[in-house]
């Protein structure tokens, strides 16, 4: 991770460093109070510095199974589940589980 890849004001990314905070992961997975206590930003600083580490993350945009359900979303299908049962497998996909002779 390098702070160089998100835009943020200097004074905000040097707070950072000096509390030693050094992935994203650890600016997401604290608390806004409890950044503001070790960075001593102040609110909005702090809020802000949380939104552009998430987005710089973030991979893919969330898609709801109505999305996928209309075919909105071209590039995805909807996920395969697979416990490795068979019966399992019959359940999800909405059949009665029988026994094949």
């Amino acid at each position: 991770m390098d702070w160089g890849q998100v835009e943020l004001n200097p004074k905000v990314v040097h707070a950072v460093k000096r509390a030693n905070v050094k992935t994203f992961r650890e600016v997401l997975s604290l608390s806004g109070p409890d950044l503001q206590r070790l960075t001593k930003l102040s609110h909005a600083d702090v809020h802000h510095l949380q939104k552009t580490v998430a987005a710089a993350v973030q991979t893919d945009r969330a898609v709801t199974a109505l999305q996928l359900y209309r075919g909105e979303c071209p590039s995805r299908t909807a996920p395969e589940t697979e416990s490795g049962l068979p019966c399992h497998g019959l359940s999800a996909e909405g059949g009665i589980p029988c026994r094949v002779s």
